[in-house]
């Protein structure tokens, strides 16, 4: 009877957010930044892949590049 006197049902103290409203305010804008440079770099890539890639349909250089894959073709 004397165990049951010791096991008294006390509330948990309440839970403390960890990050604040101006943790949560940083951590947005951090989150935007990387996606913003990731656009960014990505768009930047497809620019520099179109500028590599030759458009043989303006009639550039590269038809001159061009060879025919049996020697025997004129």
């Amino acid at each position: 009877m004397k165990i049951s006197l010791l096991l008294l049902d006390v509330a948990p103290d309440p839970v403390t957010p960890v990050i604040g409203v101006g943790g949560l305010i940083l951590l947005v804008l951090v989150v935007l930044m990387l996606v913003s440079a990731g656009v960014f770099a990505f768009v930047f890539f497809l620019r520099w892949l179109k500028r590599r890639s030759p458009n043989v349909s303006e009639g550039s250089s590269a038809q001159a590049q061009l060879q025919p894959s049996n020697p025997n073709q004129p």
